[in-house]
C-alpha cells in the first residue's frame, strides 16, 4: 500500500465523520433547544408535495404565558403518494398530542423529539475507520514499509 493511499483513507474518513458530528451536534441542538412543552387547542393537518414526495404538514396553534403562538411542524416521514400520507396522516392525529417547543422562539415547535442515532452510529464507525487507518499508518511507519 502506498504512503499516499494510507493517507487519504485516513483524512477521507476523518472529513467525513466531521461533516456527520457537525449534523448530529445541529440536531442535537435542535432537539434539546424544544425543551418546554404543552398540548395544542388548534392543529390543522394537511398533505404537502416536497421535492416530488408527500410529507405530513401541521400548522398549531397554542399558548405561552397566556399569549397564543402559531407554530408549525413538517414530519420527517416522506411518502412515494398523497394516499399513503393521508392514511398515516389520520394515525399521527391520533398519537401526536404533546407540542413541544422552545422557550426562547415559540413558534419553533416539534409534535415529537427523535433522537438522531443512525448519525451516531454513522459518527461511530467514522471515527474508528479512521483510527483504525491512522494506527495502520504508524505501524507501516515504524516497520519500515512507508
Amino acid at each position: 500500500m502506498k504512503k499516499i493511499s494510507v493517507y487519504w483513507l485516513s483524512f477521507s474518513c476523518l472529513c467525513a465523520f466531521m461533516f456527520f458530528g457537525a449534523v448530529l451536534v445541529k440536531d442535537l441542538h435542535v432537539i434539546y433547544s424544544k425543551s418546554c412543552f404543552t398540548r395544542a387547542f388548534d392543529a390543522d393537518w394537511s398533505v404537502e408535495e416536497i421535492n416530488e414526495r408527500f410529507a405530513i404538514r401541521v400548522a398549531v396553534l397554542f399558548e405561552v404565558n397566556n399569549q397564543p403562538v402559531k407554530g408549525s411542524y413538517t414530519f420527517g416521514d416522506r411518502f412515494p403518494n398523497p394516499y399513503i400520507a393521508k392514511q398515516y396522516l389520520e394515525k399521527y392525529k391520533k398519537t401526536h398530542r404533546t407540542l413541544f417547543y422552545s422557550p426562547k422562539k415559540p413558534g419553533f415547535c416539534a409534535l415529537e423529539r427523535v433522537f438522531p442515532w443512525k448519525r451516531l452510529f454513522y459518527c461511530v464507525i467514522l471515527l474508528g475507520i479512521s483510527v483504525y487507518f491512522w494506527i495502520l499508518q504508524r505501524r507501516l511507519v515504524a516497520r519500515g514499509f512507508l
